[in-house]
């Protein structure tokens, strides 16, 4: 047969000839979204390509196969990794595109059990679905998404829909094709850890059924590299952006990239956050760059895709459906109004009649609660967001003050005080005030100064309905999936700043699930005419627009340097011309093509002299301190901050007679707190004897300069910051409960735990930078002892700071030593 003119010819298993696009590998923008495909005829197959000396060395041979390649689509081919991933063409087996002949314009006429076994998935699967997830029937828009012959070929898609439509269902079923028929293992990408333990819980019904491993990359948690499994058919890696990205990398290192065979997306619109954008981006362009498998991004409804499916070399499916009708409501002042969508339009509509506030008046109700929440509880839930943590504990203390006066909800459940119980338990002996009397009338707040334990034990609650009302801060909109039949936005801004619309989105998106709620309703409380103003501007706004984050501000390209780093790091990228194909790659290469080469030059020119890269005879190569910056995972310009504070440490000489100068070592700069200073100068004045001896090595100052330095500041150097955590670890050490100190200091106990964990992963960071440079051997020695000692004196439920194979296998033999 015949190729077609965007194929490519390679022999795969049993001897057979498979196709793979060659858009996919000529970085081609091809009209995606009206691909198709034409029947095709055998061809010869061209003699294997000659390798060169790189890193195609270690991939050539996969699974006892070779890639062959016509010469045609070699002598057209761009990509920098013409010679760097040939092999991973070879996983693409003739079952991977088994479907393609399937036409989809008889989808509607499929049953369930028939698109199952369309997808050669087992009736065991399609029985769990319709037995232990109560899905009785697929919707329609994802019975054309399975049957769809792109996606089934290995097509990359963007599924953007509301939220609740069931984009999550086709990941699952594309992640199980891909490991039942294919054996390989899939990485699905979520935003937050709390979303993590969610689908870990969901997925471990699947790993005996089917014999899959399923392993969690959230938190402290997950080997670097992944462990290799003797048994099982495959393994699903749950993580959060940046452990994704971590892990992504590593398999690029270890020469294991094309063990994955799918990898899944959420929140894709998140690409276009300041933060956790550039994370996405990179970890796309990796992966696309390996030719290893296909990409599915879910995401809420997008604006222009445009650049975003160009980058990914996907098609869009788009669908605007819900299968809950949701109704959003506003309250302006006095007035209710209803909030109309069509199309592009959006406008408020009136409600006649006045709000009817005299059965559920009440003068201690400033903001007007009551009468949108007193008609649905304790029946049905709902979720009120709250501007800041303090107004959710403040609203949950009123609203328990208010509903303890009626017996329907001091109901006396005999659940709520084994709720309690736990919750004590696990702190201690200790509960919240609030929180206590709040849980005995069915609500309580949710926000991230809460334990990671009590956000477990008041999550489960809210889902079983011992809790019919959860007072939350944003972060639960985007961070948990707790639908509720109604929400209240109390106020849609933080500090005069109106919300953005994605946050918007997500939050009144919580309202309202199929099989919880046949219905779902938002009311958004806005109390002056200034805001609204501000809010009819941010309902008019369009749906999300994903740009590239990965400039920024005029000449900060710190994330280029980081991405090309790797690439020659790994010999993606050896050449300049290599270096430039990956620039253009990028999402933001398509949206700023002009910028590209001025980027490269100062990137280049930055990484030059940071020294850590190095040219010889044109080709570029990383240095020691480069490979040790991106094993560590490090920002080029922390990666030399950090050099320089470790061979200072080493030239003046650590004091071992205690564990406080690594912990201080190990300690993060520029820690954001807002610190007791009152507390901070106490423990300052009453220096021990071996703190005083550390401190004085550490700023080459005595005591009393110390002081007076400190009673000098207006406010806060990043030292007297890191001094204050130094404390706080050291309470730690001495076996202090995480409420206590959390107490002594005057911080959360939640915003404790989480520094904690980020005192973790930056050690874990630090550790693998030394081991990549000789002369920091100590560091990465003595440091696994420190952090044991650290973990054996916390409390026994602090599970989520467990440490994982961190570092080398040499380190991480004396951790198997120490029981870690």
């Amino acid at each position: 047969m015949s190729v077609p003119p965007d194929f490519v010819s390679q022999t795969c298993k049993d001897n057979q000839v498979c196709f793979v696009k060659s858009w996919q590998i000529l970085g081609l923008d091809l009209d995606i979204e009206n691909e198709d495909i034409v029947p095709t005829k055998k061809r010869k197959v061209l003699p294997p390509l000659n390798y060169n000396n790189d890193i195609v060395t270690k991939f050539k041979n996969v699974d006892g196969r070779l890639m062959e390649c016509s010469q045609k689509a070699v002598n057209e081919f761009t990509s920098p990794c013409v010679n760097n991933m040939l092999s991973s063409y070879s996983n693409l087996s003739p079952e991977r595109h088994a479907s393609n002949s399937m036409n989809i314009s008889g989808y509607k006429n499929l049953s369930d059990r028939d698109v199952f076994l369309k997808l050669h998935l087992p009736c065991q699967l399609y029985e769990y679905y319709l037995n232990e997830r109560k899905i009785s029937k697929l919707y329609d828009w994802q019975k054309e998404c399975l049957c769809d012959p792109r996606l089934l070929r290995g097509s990359n898609i963007i599924l953007s829909l509301p939220t609740g439509s069931g984009k999550t269902m086709i990941a699952e079923l594309l992640m199980l094709r891909e490991i039942i028929n294919n054996k390989k293992s899939c990485l699905i990408v979520l935003p937050y850890v709390a979303i993590v333990q969610e689908k870990m819980n969901l997925l471990m019904e699947l790993k005996t059924m089917f014999d899959i491993n399923i392993l969690d990359y959230a938190a402290g948690k997950g080997a670097i590299p992944p462990v290799k499994f003797e048994k099982g058919i495959g393994t699903i890696y749950i993580a959060t952006i940046e452990k994704a990205n971590i892990l992504i990398n590593s398999l690029i290192a270890t020469r294991r990239i094309n063990e994955i065979g799918l990898m899944v997306i959420d929140e894709l619109h998140m690409i276009g956050e300041s933060n956790r954008g550039i994370f996405i981006e990179q970890m796309i362009t990796k992966y696309l760059m390996t030719l290893s498998g296909q990409i599915i991004g879910l995401s809420a409804t997008l604006d222009d895709m445009t650049y975003l499916k160009k980058f990914m070399k996907a098609h869009v499916l788009s669908v605007d459906f819900r299968p809950v009708r949701l109704d959003q409501k506003v309250k302006i002042l006095n007035k209710m109004y209803y909030l109309e969508e069509s199309g592009d339009s959006k406008r408020l509509i009136p409600i006649p009649g006045q709000i009817n506030n005299n059965s559920y008046y009440d003068s201690r109700d400033s903001s007007g609660i009551l009468p949108f929440l007193k008609p649905l509880i304790p029946n049905q839930s709902v979720l009120i967001f709250c501007p800041t943590k303090d107004s959710c504990e403040n609203l949950c203390s009123l609203l328990s003050e208010i509903l303890a006066e009626d017996p329907v909800y001091a109901d006396n459940d005999p659940r709520k005080e084994d709720l309690i119980e736990m919750i004590r338990n696990d702190n201690g002996g200790r509960i919240c005030e609030i929180m206590e009397y709040g849980i005995l009338v069915g609500v309580c707040y949710h926000h991230s100064g809460i334990t990671v334990e009590e956000r477990d034990r008041i999550e489960t609650a809210f889902k079983s309905g011992i809790l019919h009302t959860l007072c939350a801060t944003s972060t639960l909109a985007a961070g948990v999936n707790l639908p509720a039949r109604r929400v209240i936005i109390k106020d849609p801004f933080l500090h005069n700043e109106i919300m953005s619309k994605s946050q918007y989105i997500q939050m009144v998106g919580r309202a309202g699930r199929a099989g919880l709620n046949n219905y779902g309703d938002s009311i958004t409380i806005i109390t002056s005419k200034e805001k609204e103003k501000k809010f009819r501007q941010m309902i008019e706004l369009s749906c999300i627009k994903c740009t590239s984050q990965m400039v920024k501000g005029i000449n900060n390209y710190t994330n280029f340097q980081v991405l090309l780093l790797d690439m020659i790091c790994f010999s993606m990228a050896k050449t300049r011309e290599d270096l430039e194909k990956i620039m253009y790659s990028t999402l933001y290469g398509y949206e700023h093509t002009a910028e590209v080469i001025k980027i490269l030059n100062c990137v280049l020119a930055k990484l030059l002299e940071f020294g850590m890269i190095k040219i010889d005879c044109n080709i570029y190569v990383a240095t020691s301190l480069g490979i040790a910056t991106q094993n560590a995972n490090f920002a080029p310009d922390v990666a030399v901050s950090v050099k320089r504070e470790l061979d200072n440490h080493l030239e003046n000489g650590i004091i071992l007679s205690s564990e406080e100068h690594l912990i201080y070592i190990l300690l993060q700069n520029n820690i954001s707190i807002k610190a007791n200073e009152g507390i901070l100068y106490n423990e300052l004045e009453n220096f021990e004897k071996n703190e005083f001896k550390l401190f004085s090595k550490l700023f080459d100052v005595s005591h009393p300069q110390l002081l007076l330095e400190f009673s000098s500041q207006h406010r806060f150097k990043s030292k007297f910051a890191k001094i204050y955590i130094f404390f706080m670890i050291k309470r730690l050490l001495k076996k202090q409960s995480i409420w206590d100190v959390a107490r002594e200091f005057d911080v959360q106990r939640g915003w404790l735990q989480n520094v904690l964990q980020n005192f973790y992963n930056h050690a874990k960071c630090v550790i693998r930078f030394c081991e990549k440079i000789p002369e920091l051997w100590s560091v990465c020695h003595l440091s696994p002892h420190v952090l044991k000692k650290l973990f054996n004196s916390l409390s026994p439920t602090f599970d989520s700071l467990q440490l994982v194979k961190m570092v080398n296998e040499t380190v991480y033999d004396e951790f198997l030593d120490m029981n870690i």
